[in-house]
């Protein structure tokens, strides 16, 4: 906490830091710092309900916009009015920012109380996202300049038409372009991909900035290497599988003291390996999957489990997305928990742990992991590195 910090009480009234007590609940947002350490940018204290959408509309002229709650936000229906005339308004990347901000489809979290006698929202803060839409990639237009993209979102049943002026703003994640072409042949097939698209400030029509397509995943065993950068495994279910890699891939082995990047010809029979890109098309009876980022992982690096107590050095664990109930104590140096790279704290496909973490060693590295508990460092030298609190 600093001189510059906003610290409000339940009613929204800013006051002093001689206001904080000590095991008093409070609401905190700030970038974690280089130590682990959060540089707090708000405190908003007290018993203050928090709740999460997207927003429908701009904030109107006395001060008032409409947010579509999420589906866990079970308050007073699929909508709410929220008064933010005198809220603090931060965005994604923690700086404070005026009304215009809010934008139709910017994901939102409101933090104050509901008035019920109006059932109106009092906000004191408003933590608002980049406007974007997540859903169902079900079709793709071509027009004289750009393509429209049908969307299905994530908490609709109805299509959102989004206009996509260049066909170079489509990636696969976070690992480079993708071509159009081939998301047309692949949900032309049959095939579902779901997407999230970042708008622009567009305000006559839906405007993508940027397409992301959310990869599939494989893992599994090396059971043989072929000609047109194919290779066979066997999946974790036991399946046979041909995986294609693609002549731009990255290929990365992961090691206890950090990744490297390697040549196709690195990987050899007996890897266990894990790829991020597409499914074919059913009939495709050549290849059954496109690779365009493959991890080569060593033999002893456990990928689906995480015990409760680390207590040996160098240790590293990969984690997928998924709800982890249970507390992690680290006694060993030179920790690293990577779980799965999403866009958002609001995402779906997240590596969350829901108990406490202790750290004791020194040198722990968390990557892409949201923490449901308290995290207590006791250690020097925490780093965490795109991960939510």
């Amino acid at each position: 906490m600093t001189s510059d910090t906003f610290i409000f009480d339940e009613d929204g009234i800013s006051v002093v830091p001689e206001a904080l007590s000590i095991d008093q609940f409070v609401h905190l947002k700030g970038p974690v710092g280089e130590d682990g350490k959060i540089d707090a940018l708000m405190i908003v204290m007290g018993d203050v309900l928090d709740v999460s959408g997207t927003a429908e509309s701009g904030i109107d002229a006395q001060g008032f916009f409409e947010l579509k709650l999420a589906p866990s936000q079970a308050l007073l229906g699929e909508t709410i009015m929220v008064r933010a005339d005198q809220a603090l308004i931060i965005t994604g990347c923690d700086e404070i920012a005026d009304s215009t901000a809010i934008v139709p489809w910017s994901k939102t979290d409101v933090i104050g109380k509901l008035d019920l006698d109006s059932d109106i929202f009092l906000a004191t803060a408003v933590l608002v996202d980049s406007p974007r839409i997540q859903g169902q990639l079900v079709s793709i237009v071509e027009l004289g300049q750009g393509y429209d993209l049908d969307i299905i979102p994530a908490d609709s049943t109805v299509p959102e038409t989004v206009f996509l002026p260049n066909a170079d703003m489509i990636y696969l994640g976070h690992d480079g372009s993708i071509s159009i072409d081939l998301l047309q042949n692949l949900i032309g097939c049959g095939n579902t991909m779901f997407v999230s698209v970042k708008l622009t400030s567009n305000p006559d029509y839906l405007e993508a900035a940027r397409v992301t397509v959310e990869p599939d995943r494989v893992t599994g065993v090396v059971q043989s290497l072929g000609p047109g950068n194919i290779i066979l495994i066997h999946d974790d279910q036991g399946t046979p599988l041909s995986l294609q890699i693609q002549e731009d891939a990255h290929v990365i082995r992961h090691g206890r003291h950090g990744d490297e990047y390697v040549v196709m010809d690195a990987i050899e029979e007996g890897d266990r390996i894990t790829a991020f890109g597409l499914f074919t098309c059913p009939d495709n009876e050549a290849v059954d999957f496109l690779i365009f980022v493959i991890f080569i992982q060593p033999n002893n690096l456990p990928v689906f489990q995480l015990p409760e107590v680390v207590t040996d050095n160098d240790e590293l664990f990969m984690l997928p997305a998924g709800l982890y109930d249970q507390p992690l104590t680290v006694n060993g140096n030179t920790f690293t928990l990577i779980g799965n790279d999403s866009d958002s704290c609001e995402d779906a496909d997240l590596t969350m742990i829901n108990g406490d973490v202790v750290i004791n060693g020194n040198n722990a590295r968390f990557e892409n992991i949201k923490f449901n508990g308290k995290v207590i460092e006791n250690g020097n030298v925490a780093q965490f590195i795109n991960c939510c609190f």
